[in-house]
Order: C-alpha cells, then structure tokens, then sequence
C-alpha cells in the first residue's frame, strides 16, 4: 500500500523509484439546459484519464515527463506533458516546516479532446453558434502547491493554477476566455513513513 499516493481525487501507483501509473479526472464538462446559450448541444461529461508520469531529478530542478489517455470512452483523447519545478523549504516556527512548489507545464491535448469538449457539430451549429471543428490544442500552466504538516500524519496542502489555452480552445464558441485559474485547498494522510 505504500506504493499508493493520493492529491484530492487523483491516485496514483509507484511502478519504479521515478515512474508512477497514474489515474485521475477530467473537470471539464459541457452542459446543455434549456434556456441558456447551450441549449441544443450534446452534453459532454467528465472524463478518467490513465497515465504514466516519469521524474527527472537534479540539482537545480525536478523535469516531469507525462503521458495520459481518456480511458472513459468519451473524450477518447491522448494528453502529453512536461513540467519543471523546484520544492523550497523553511522553517517559520521551530519544528514547523512548510514546503512550497512552484512550477511550469506545457502540455499538449489531441483533437479528439478539443472537439468533444469545445467543438460544435452541423446538428449543433446556429446563427449565434457556428460550426467549429478543432485541431490540438497546447496549453501553457504555472502553478504554485504548498504543504503543511499538521501531525504526523496528516498534511495540509493547497493547489493554485494558471492555464492560458491554445487558439484551439480560446476561438471556440463555447469558450469565454482563453485563461482559466484554479485553487484546491485539501488534506492529505501518510500512508507509510512520516516525512515530518
């Protein structure tokens, strides 16, 4: 069970010292309620996506090398990734140490996701809502996570992102902005050894 780790919804599985199998949603999601722009369109659901993620430590900072794949049957779309970051630790209160990791990833999405998720078909299309048929999408994202521990074994964490998505998001009727930004406050339990 060690080999397991968790971050909110996500899991994943430690299959070498630097490899890891990973599973975890997609939150997007396409709803389609009478009476709003959206009425009219297929509704689109979120997505599970399976991955492996491979780490490049060194001295100066961790590179993260993903591949991810929608084994939902909705989206069916493969994701490639790489992120750099770099963990900074220190000390407010004696025996009180805080960790924070700020990092940056450039990801790419297949066509397949673009157009189940911010295309419109011939059925779907309207004077208001043309027709739009997306190629790959590219993403760029800073993020910032930080970690406390609490006990032992629990650990305070918190997630901030910033996503600035590709032309093939951005210029999609169903798109109102081509950013978006996110924050997760959670509380993570230690299966094994404390790092505390």
């Amino acid at each position: 069970y060690k080999r397991f780790s968790f971050r909110g919804v996500a899991a994943s599985f430690k299959l070498l010292p630097l490899t890891r199998l990973t599973l975890k949603p997609d939150f997007n999601k396409v709803e389609a309620e009478k009476g709003t722009y959206n009425e009219g369109l297929r509704e689109r659901n979120r997505s599970l996506d399976l991955g492996l993620s491979f780490l490049l430590p060194s001295k100066w900072f961790m590179t993260r090398f993903s591949y991810e794949r929608d084994i939902s049957g909705r989206s069916e779309a493969n994701k490639y990734s790489v992120s750099v970051s770099k963990a900074f630790q220190f000390e407010p209160w004696k025996g009180e140490k805080i960790s924070l990791l700020p990092g940056i990833s450039y990801s790419q999405h297949s066509k397949q996701w673009s157009r189940y998720y911010f295309g419109v078909t011939d059925t779907e299309a309207r004077a208001d809502r043309p027709k739009y048929t997306p190629e790959d999408s590219h993403q760029w994202t800073l993020r910032l996570i930080g970690n406390y521990p609490i006990t032992e074994k629990y650990v305070l964490n918190t997630f901030y992102s910033y996503t600035v998505f590709s032309s093939a998001v951005e210029d999609s009727p169903l798109t109102k902005r081509g950013y978006r930004s996110s924050i997760f406050f959670g509380l993570n339990y230690i299966l094994g050894k404390s790092t505390k």
